[in-house]
């Protein structure tokens, strides 16, 4: 009677523990829907929308190393014109103000013996937060913009790199660029509709779990909860196998 309750028990725990893991892992994952024009990138936990037109962009194959780690990180490419977009959703509490932040950026450069930014200017560019700079390199001219928004509970870190050999060129590519980013809220339909995910194979293994539990089959119950548990975890490893190669 006593084995009995402790089964019953593991399974309860098993149970809820995967259902928290895996549905926070669903919520915190960038969603990227790729459209005729544009790509329309989201958080199921953030209320914002970003919108960028495609315009020759398409989803990158080499991300920056030290992105590697954020399941919100994005990053695109026109390789032909030598344009890069990419940047994070986080949370908005993570951003301390423009001046800290650059600062935070700058700081990192120096401390991997990066060459210090030039003709670094800080604008006002609809909603975005920006700061232009180029980056000193012995081969053309590499023109950069940060731009930050900041609002209904997420702030977006968006990075757009020009390369060529026109500093002029480069200005008016990355302001073009960032204009036509768009960034709204979500509607209720939105919102609503995020709550509706095509199950992952740990899902599927945590119901066929608990139909065994609610069956009193606890034996496979907790057999059919450790498979979801490891599906997770072979599922993260996988993913550092890609990232390693990539790396």
């Amino acid at each position: 009677m006593h084995r009995l309750k402790l089964a019953r028990l593991l399974v309860a725990l098993l149970l809820l523990t995967g259902l928290a893991i895996d549905a926070a892992a669903q919520s915190d994952r960038l969603v990227i829907t790729e459209r005729p024009d544009a790509y329309v990138l989201s958080v199921p936990v953030s209320r914002l929308v970003m919108t960028i037109p495609k315009d020759g962009f398409t989803a990158g194959t080499a991300p920056r190393a030290d992105s590697t780690a954020s399941s919100r990180y994005f990053y695109f490419e026109d390789a032909s014109k030598r344009l890069f977009i990419s940047g994070w959703f986080e949370a908005q509490s993570g951003f301390r103000g423009m001046d800290e932040f650059w600062k935070g950026e700058t700081t990192a450069w120096s401390q991997k013996k990066l060459p210090a930014p030039v003709n670094v200017t800080f604008r006002k560019i609809g909603g975005w937060d920006a700061v232009f700079y180029r980056m000193p390199q012995t081969t053309g001219i590499s023109s950069n913009v940060r731009a930050e928004w900041v609002s209904a509970g997420t702030w977006i870190d968006l990075h757009i790199s020009a390369i060529s050999d026109s500093a002029e060129e480069n200005s008016r590519q990355l302001q073009f660029r960032l204009a036509r980013i768009q960034v709204r809220e979500k509607t209720a339909n939105e919102v609503s509709e995020e709550g509706v995910k095509s199950p992952s194979e740990s899902m599927k293994l945590l119901e066929e779990g608990s139909r065994s539990y609610v069956k009193h089959d606890y034996r496979a119950a907790i057999g059919a909860l450790c498979a979801s548990a490891g599906a997770r975890e072979e599922a993260g490893h996988s993913r550092q196998d890609a990232l390693a190669r990539i790396d």
